[in-house]
C-alpha cells in the first residue's frame, strides 16, 4: 500500500539532506517522497536536487511554487499525492527508520482512517530531551499532538469531505488535524515513537506562538474550523472543551510574555468570550484539569486549571499584567 510522503521546504538548505535521507532510508518502502518548495531563496532546489539525482529511480518528486506558505505547500502535496495514505515531515525534522512501517502496518491491519504515533523531543545535536509516547487505551491520545507529523491519513477521507489547511500563521496543523479527527470513523493510537522533532527556535512555527498580532489571532482559524467540522462520534463535547481551552490557555502565555499589557488585556478578552459562546462549561476545569483527562500531561492539566482558576476568582487580569512584563 502506497504512502505519500508531503515535506515543504522553504529556505531549509541547513536540515533538508538529514530530513529527505530519513524518509528515502525508511524499511517501508511503498512509498513516494513530494517535495514542494514554496519559494526558497537559499540553496534548498540545489540541495534537493542533488539528493535526486544520487537517488535516481527513486520515487522523488520535486515541485516549485511561488512562496505561498506552509499550509498552500502540504494543500499542493495532497493534491498531488498518489498514495493511499499520505504523511507529513517537516524539512528540519527525521524519521526513525522503522517509523512509516510501524504507522502503515498498524493502517492495513485495522483499515484505521488515521494512525497517531508519539514523538522525540529532540534537541540541535540530536539528542533526545523529551519522549511523548501515547496511551493507546486514552480516549485523549489522539488529541494529545497537534502536528500533522508521526502519523499516516486515509487520502480517500481527505478527498471525499475535501479537507485541507488553513492558510493562516498560526496553528494550520491544528486545524487540519481536528478537521480530519471530525470526519474519521476509525482511529488508531499506538505507543510506537519514531518521529523526532527538532527544537529549532528560529523555526516559523515558534516565532508564530510568541507574537501577539492581528495576524496571528488564532480566533480566525477556530470560527473557519467549527463551521467545517464534522460530526463524527470521535468528537466528545467534554474532550472538546478541554482541547480548545488547553490551546488557548497555552496561546496566551506563550503571545503575553514582554508583550504589552492593553494588547494582552484585549486579546485574553477575546480568548474568554470565544470560550464562552463556544464551550461555556469551559470554567468547570479550573479543578477538573489537575486529574483529567487521563492521557495529557500533568504540567499541562496543571497550567490550565491554575490559569481558569485565576479566572473563577478575578485575579487573571493582575496576574498577565504581571505576567506580559516578563521578558523570555
Amino acid at each position: 500500500m502506497l504512502v505519500s510522503v508531503i515535506m515543504p521546504i522553504y529556505n531549509g538548505e541547513k536540515y533538508i539532506s538529514e530530513s529527505i535521507m530519513s524518509v528515502l532510508k525508511q524499511s517501508y518502502q511503498e512509498l513516494e517522497l513530494i517535495l514542494i518548495n514554496d519559494g526558497s531563496s537559499d540553496e534548498s532546489e540545489n540541495v534537493a536536487f542533488r539528493i535526486i539525482s544520487e537517488n535516481y529511480g527513486r520515487k522523488i518528486r520535486y515541485i516549485n511554487q511561488e512562496n505561498c506558505g506552509i499550509a498552500e505547500a502540504r494543500n499542493r502535496g495532497i493534491k498531488e499525492a498518489k498514495g493511499e495514505y499520505v504523511c507529513f515531515i517537516d524539512q528540519d525534522d527525521q524519521m526513525e527508520a522503522d517509523c512509516l512501517k510501524k504507522l502503515m502496518q498498524e493502517a492495513v491491519e485495522s483499515d484505521a482512517d488515521i494512525v497517531i504515533g508519539g514523538v522525540n523531543k529532540v534537541n540541535g545535536a540530536g539528542k533526545i530531551i523529551d519522549r511523548w509516547s501515547l496511551d493507546e487505551q486514552s480516549s485523549w491520545s489522539k488529541f494529545r499532538i497537534t502536528a500533522p507529523w508521526g502519523r499516516v491519513f486515509k487520502k480517500s477521507l481527505i478527498d471525499e469531505e475535501g479537507l485541507s489547511f488553513f492558510n493562516t500563521k498560526i496553528s494550520e496543523d491544528l486545524y487540519f488535524n481536528i478537521l480530519f479527527m471530525s470526519y474519521a470513523k476509525r482511529v488508531k493510537v499506538i505507543p510506537y515513537v519514531g518521529y523526532n522533532w527538532v527544537q529549532n527556535q528560529n523555526s516559523e512555527s515558534h516565532g508564530n506562538w510568541s507574537k501577539l498580532s492581528d495576524e496571528r489571532n488564532p480566533l480566525t482559524m477556530l470560527d473557519e474550523l467549527h463551521k467545517k467540522m464534522g460530526d463524527s462520534a470521535l468528537i466528545k463535547k467534554e474532550e472538546m472543551t478541554f482541547f480548545f481551552t488547553k490551546y488557548l490557555v497555552w496561546y496566551l502565555l506563550f503571545s503575553s510574555k514582554g508583550a504589552e499589557y492593553k494588547k494582552v488585556k484585549e486579546r485574553a478578552t477575546e480568548v474568554f468570550t470565544w470560550l464562552e459562546e463556544n464551550y461555556p462549561d469551559f470554567l468547570k476545569y479550573a479543578w477538573k484539569a489537575v486529574t483529567n483527562p487521563k492521557g495529557e500531561q500533568f504540567k499541562v492539566r496543571l497550567c490550565v486549571a491554575l490559569v481558569l482558576f485565576m479566572k473563577k476568582i478575578r485575579v487573571l487580569k493582575l496576574f498577565l499584567r504581571v505576567y506580559s512584563g516578563l521578558r523570555g
